[in-house]
């Protein structure tokens, strides 16, 4: 393979045994490794705990703020008394619907609603870090001695 570089003009030539013994190998080996890391991780990852009540409770919360937002924005369509009956309905001092205590530990911190969070980052930092150990060894071992590149410094 003869490349052409662009700011010399030099012919840069890149040797066939190189090639066959040194670039394929490597590009087959990020390949495996590539889709061996997808199946590694697609094994490890751990399913999201949700219990139907909490599911339910984040649906009313949201369903309460996208009615008051609807409210709001729409409420010039309607006449006075029935959007000051809704308002009353949504504020009201001991049942409206936007005066409920909400828990807030999800939107403090995400993280601490569900702490397997951390431990699936941990887990996909170890299925990248290992494998490119493992590739960094393995060319130093095999290809030490052989020149792949070469870079033009003006």
């Amino acid at each position: 393979l003869i490349m052409l570089t662009s700011q010399t003009n030099e012919l840069l030539l890149l040797d066939s045994a190189i090639r066959d013994w040194v670039v394929i190998p490597m590009i087959i080996m990020m390949i495996i490794v590539g889709i061996g890391r997808t199946y590694v991780s697609i094994l490890i990852k751990s399913e999201p705990k949700i219990t139907e009540n909490s599911l339910k409770t984040d649906l009313r919360y949201k369903q309460v703020v996208f009615y008051s937002q609807r409210l709001r924005t729409n409420g010039n369509y309607i006449n006075s008394q029935a959007y000051n009956k809704r308002k009353l309905y949504l504020l009201q001092k001991k049942t409206g619907l936007l005066n409920e205590q909400v828990p807030s530990l999800s939107a403090n911190n995400p993280m601490l609603s569900n702490p397997n969070m951390l431990v699936d980052m941990m887990k996909n930092n170890m299925v990248f870090m290992i494998p490119n150990i493992a590739m960094m060894t393995f060319v130093s071992y095999f290809f030490s001695g052989f020149v792949c590149l070469k870079l033009p410094f003006a």
